[in-house]
């Protein structure tokens, strides 16, 4: 039954152990640099260095925001998204990545989240 969520988050404990939907460590196809080379102008880390930011490169311009968020570990740095966000100053649209996070602290993805609901 779990195997067929096809979900890396999903886990099911017992007394006689774990069993999880996909393997550990399960197939990840994301690459960091690939995007930055490929589609960043340029970037910049927030100050904790826990934040990427930059512009997408297009024929339209430079006009799109692209923030990467890798993770959601560590404590008290949420608030950077704010730096990210004064950086890339008007934009058309931003993408938040956050592909390739493993999770984390609740308080730091509900910080930056905060950022975006009013």
């Amino acid at each position: 039954m779990v195997q067929r969520l096809g979900d890396y988050h999903a886990t099911l404990f017992t007394p006689r152990g774990a069993y999880g939907a996909l393997p550990i460590p399960y197939p990840n196809h994301f690459d960091a640099n690939v995007v930055q080379g490929r589609y960043l102008a340029s970037s910049s880390t927030t100050s904790s260095r826990r934040i990427r930011y930059g512009r997408i490169t297009s024929s339209r311009g430079a006009d799109i925001g692209y923030i990467a968020i890798p993770d959601f570990g560590g404590v008290g740095w949420g608030g950077e998204i704010e730096q990210a966000l004064n950086a890339l100053g008007a934009v058309r649209a931003i993408i938040i990545d956050i592909r390739d996070n493993g999770g984390g602290d609740e308080g730091i993805a509900r910080d930056v989240a905060a950022r975006f609901y009013a």
